[in-house]
């Protein structure tokens, strides 16, 4: 019949060939190109009789990885193509009519991998689709079998549901369009699921479902924000498009700043930079903002990238000036981590406050007292205090209780009046001290007053290491964070971490605590990386609505997937390979998530992520885990010869939660010591009182029978048995 031979540029790779309605022939195959052998394809058209008709190029944005040809029901046809974007595949389509002249292109795939295995013509003039799918089993990159079926105009779903949020130029809800509320989550549930989205930078989204009825619901970035009357409920019938308006107003005129801070890591001996993040999602401007830093007392001040306006002590000051609602910004402290004052694994602390820190979500049932916690270690001895700066006394006693490494050393309460301290002195012997105060009642924000001190005691007591990190900091708040890391030597460049890390080898948090998440990469590689993805999927039991994007290395955008797949997309980072600049080859993002409200005990939360460098394969995570614990005693106390039956008095007994414990016939200024010890014999747990009863808490003691012993003035009243329950 004849052949045709294109010229020496359109070398082929053969991937396909089919026979059109006429009779003629459409060939195609991967093309080189100065950088891949597999960056572009061509296509010929060629008679019957192998004579060359005419021949194009298609280079998608990405390095191909499989190609599929097939013929359409109109007479044309069609080229699917697999390529690498970014590090995922995607599934490109480009679709001609008899004339060979280009109808539709689109591009198909999630926040995970898509690969087409085969496409065959339907008589409707579309396509169905066999392949690969992307998906995360239980924290690791999996895969699905899939059919995707397009249309005659490549749509694969039919249905549609588009919107826009916006704010309102008055609190009255009319459809008058305002600014465009960007980076707010819009969710549909109903019969077709779940599905997830952000606003673009125009507050606009569009949300593929499947046919069905909805309830849609935006979630505030805070509580001066209020959206107007919901649309309840949506029906999307099939082949639909519903647009919706989604208005919102200011129901308090107030700027709310965040501050973040973190690093990638602390290398002792070394110099290592912090990024601090600051925004205004409030609803107006701040006048003069500032953001204050508190670096650990073992960090050296190197430079900043912008000025340092203040200095007293190791609190440096940052102006960043006017912020209007809505804007952002960050700057980078460069600080050494002292080599010879500083042990291996050390905690360092270092604090990030943005002022003006005023809340305006009205308090009416806080008195007006505030409870601050501070310590110091004087050699052999560790001073606590416990402050009321507010304005008015404590309501009424408060518990605190004192841990030393994993063990309650001490509970007991407080009642202050304003400026009052109450001062707790313990001794010391290189253990990590942590106290814990409650707040006042209906205090405003998120404040839990604690504070940690680690390794205090003489210089030749060994010092514990690796307790600092384990219970929650006093950072709930938007305008501090708190970044606590243990120094490092050598580490894992791909990893995960997640604070607190929480008690214990279980790794133990209570309900409700709050998780923040450090997502660390660095580029290993042998050629500069211009694109990073960091892809997580949240777990079931965390609440994607409290999601609190943070600080990171470099800019990034956040998606979100309909599954609620997350997605911090690093644009143009152009992050240099170890062996070129070690320095810069690193990088991170941060972010913060509630729980689910009232996480059933044993709930395990466990989290991993997929890190993308370029067009290569991902890179999987660490796991981390965290185990939801809750409280249930049982406490069975005998009394001891010298003190009378009945005359130890445990309620309730078992135990949910609190227990109170007590002597019927103490006196005033009877001093209490309970000690817990495990089923080897060795002491977990000891806690002092001078109330009568005094109230014994579970905390973090894990499930198992225990030996607890009541002492009274240092003599032994009684001992038993503890069965600790789940």
């Amino acid at each position: 019949m004849g052949e045709a031979r294109p010229p020496t540029e359109l070398i082929l790779t053969p991937m396909g060939c089919i026979e059109l309605s006429d009779g003629t022939l459409r060939l195609a195959g991967y093309a080189p190109t100065a950088s891949s052998p597999y960056r572009s394809v061509n296509t010929v058209h060629v008679s019957a009789t192998g004579q060359l008709i005419s021949q194009q190029q298609i280079a998608p944005d990405g390095a191909l990885t499989f190609g599929e040809l097939t013929t359409s029901a109109d007479g044309g046809w069609a080229l699917a193509l697999a390529f690498a974007d970014g590090g995922q595949d995607n599934i490109l389509v480009h679709a001609y009519g008899p004339d060979n002249q280009l109808k539709w292109q689109r591009q198909y795939g999630g926040l995970l991998s898509d690969e087409a295995g085969d496409m065959i013509p339907l008589p409707d003039n579309g396509f169905l689709i066999g392949g690969g799918k992307g998906v995360w089993e239980f924290e690791n990159l999996g895969r699905d079998e899939y059919l995707l079926r397009l249309d005659s105009l490549g749509n694969t779903f039919t249905q549609l549901v588009t919107g826009t949020v916006f704010r309102t130029v008055s609190d009255n809800c009319d459809a008058t369009f305002g600014e465009p509320l960007n980076d707010w989550l819009v969710t549909l549930e109903g019969t077709g699921g779940t599905n997830f989205v952000l606003t673009d930078e125009n507050g606009y989204f569009a949300m593929p479902v499947e046919p069905g009825t909805y309830s849609v619901s935006v979630t505030t970035p805070n509580p001066y924000w209020q959206t107007c009357e919901p649309v309840s409920t949506v029906t999307v019938a099939a082949f639909d498009t519903v647009e919706l308006t989604l208005p919102a107003f200011a129901q308090i005129e107030c700027p709310w700043l965040e501050t973040d801070i973190s690093t990638p890591f602390l290398r002792r001996c070394f110099d290592n930079t912090y990024t601090v993040s600051y925004c205004n999602k409030g609803t107006t401007f701040a006048q003069d903002a500032y953001v204050e830093v508190e670096l650990d007392p073992y960090l050296e001040f190197n430079s900043s990238t912008i000025p340092v306006t203040n200095q007293t002590g190791n609190v440096y000051r940052f102006d960043v000036g006017l912020l209007e609602a809505g804007d952002c910004g960050s700057f980078e402290i460069n600080v050494t981590v002292s080599c010879d004052s500083t042990l291996l694994g050390q905690t360092h602390c270092t604090t990030a406050h943005i002022y003006p820190d005023s809340l305006c979500v009205p308090t009416p049932n806080w008195g007006g007292a505030s409870i601050e916690v501070d310590a110091t270690c004087t050699g052999d001895s560790i001073f606590f205090y416990i402050q009321n700066v507010g304005t008015t006394p404590t309501s009424a006693p408060l518990p605190f209780l004192v841990i030393e490494d994993q063990v309650i050393l001490m509970q007991s309460t407080f009642n202050l009046m304003p400026l009052q301290i109450r001062e707790v002195k313990l001794p010391a012997a290189g253990g990590t001290f942590r106290l814990e105060a409650d707040q006042e009642p209906f205090h405003p924000g998120n404040s839990m007053p604690s504070i940690t001190i680690e390794g205090c005691g003489p210089d030749e007591d060994p010092t514990s290491l690796g307790y600092a990190t384990q219970l929650p900091e006093n950072d709930a708040d938007p305008f501090i964070s708190i970044d606590c890391q243990e120094n490092v030597g050598s580490w894992d460049p791909n990893d995960k971490r997640g604070f607190p890390k929480g008690y214990g080898e279980p790794n133990y948090i209570e309900p409700n605590t709050d998780l923040e998440y450090l997502i660390r990469f660095q580029n290993t590689g042998t050629d500069t990386a211009f694109t990073v993805i960091v892809r997580d999927k949240l777990s079931p039991f965390l609440d994607l609505g409290s999601l609190r994007p943070g600080t990171a290395s470099h800019p990034y955008q956040l998606a979100v997937a309909p599954d609620g797949m997350l997605e911090f997309r690093f644009d143009h980072i152009e992050l240099p390979d170890s062996n070129i600049n070690e320095v810069a080859s690193h990088g991170f993002v941060k972010f913060r998530v509630s729980q689910l409200l009232n996480n059933a005990p044993g709930t395990i939360i466990n989290n991993a992520a997929a890190i993308y460098f370029d067009f290569n394969p991902p890179v999987i995570t660490n796991k981390t885990t965290h185990r939801v614990e809750v409280n249930f005693i049982e406490i069975d106390l005998i009394p001891l010869p010298g003190w009378e039956p009945g005359s130890i008095v445990v309620t309730p007994n078992p135990v949910s939660g609190d227990a109170l414990i007590g002597l019927v016939d103490a006196g005033a200024g009877t001093r209490f010591q309970f000690e817990v010890f495990d089923s080897s014999g060795r002491l977990v747990r000891r806690d002092i009182h001078d109330s009568n009863p005094f109230v014994f808490q579970r905390h973090t003691l894990a499930q198992g029978l225990y030996f607890c012993r009541l002492l009274v003035d240092g003599k032994v009243a009684g001992q038993g048995k503890m069965v600790v329950m789940e």
